[in-house]
């Protein structure tokens, strides 16, 4: 039998303590959401973002496995726990940097590209030549590295990265492997924040009017630090919004595409 909470809080420092490290986990996942959203969020969003992932994807996970393995908890042998935690970190790293290339508007090239390829294999194997299917290899594709995740499927990640992190920790394993698989927890559980992000935002399709009198239009990706950038075109824009006069957004109403006019600054 394994005690989850072994911990005991005896002290008004104590609890200052975890407060302390509780506000800065949700400051660190407030900041990683923060930067997928197109705008700006101010320090109090961050916070309360941050907080919200926590609770969802931080605390709940283990809550439920104490729930499940109250009495006792099933562990892993550490070796497979560690493999399997390199293998889910590793993917969830690939998911990632497709998530990059989707934000580039690359996903297309990305997408032609690996069916070429796919086809280039079948066709020299007479076995997968009979049986394959380029229409099911680019749905596959899309399924595994470019369709957002649904947020159940994010939730049993988080449940399994702890899973593994236990596994690991409760066996007796040596040091260098617990450190590791704390640092596949740690990585698994920032790119679960971008994705549980990029599932709850939306990046509107805008044009940006210059002072000089020119448009620039394509898709708004981030408003911060003194910059506005959008993609359009095949292009990226990281534009200076001391020269920007206002940007039109256009939105979806009930009535169809609306174009609004949007003051991203008061200029002085």
């Amino acid at each position: 039998m394994i005690e989850f909470f072994p911990i005991k809080i005896e002290s008004v420092t104590d609890w200052s303590l975890i407060f302390a490290l509780v506000a800065g986990i949700a400051f660190f996942f407030g900041k990683l959401i923060n930067e997928v959203s197109p705008y700006k969020e101010s320090k109090y969003a961050i916070y309360v973002s941050g907080a919200s992932y926590l609770i969802l994807f931080v605390i709940f996970p283990p809550l439920i496995l104490y729930t499940i393995f109250e009495a006792h908890f099933f562990k892993i042998p550490y070796v497979w726990a560690l493999v399997l935690h390199f293998l889910l970190a590793g993917y969830l790293g690939k998911r990632l940097n497709s998530y990059q290339v989707q934000r580039m508007k690359l996903d297309s090239t990305v997408r032609s590209l690996t069916l070429q390829k796919s086809q280039q294999i079948i066709n020299k194997n007479k076995i997968l030549k009979k049986f394959a299917n380029l229409d099911q290899v680019e749905s596959g594709f899309d399924t595994v590295y470019f369709k957002k995740m649904p947020q159940w499927l994010l939730l049993l990640f988080a449940i399994l990265n702890y899973w593994f992190a236990a596994s690991v920790l409760f066996s007796g394993a040596k040091p260098i492997l617990m450190f590791l698989s704390l640092l596949f927890l740690l990585v698994s559980m920032s790119c679960l924040a971008v994705f549980y992000a990029h599932t709850n935002s939306k990046y509107p399709q805008v044009t940006v009017h210059l002072d000089g009198g020119e448009k620039l239009q394509g898709e708004l990706t981030k408003i911060d630090g003194g910059f506005i950038n959008i993609i359009g075109n095949n292009r990226v824009y990281h534009i200076i919004d001391s020269k920007v006069k206002y940007i039109e957004v256009e939105i979806m109403t009930k009535q169809g595409m609306k174009t609004i006019k949007k003051k991203i600054l008061n200029k002085k």
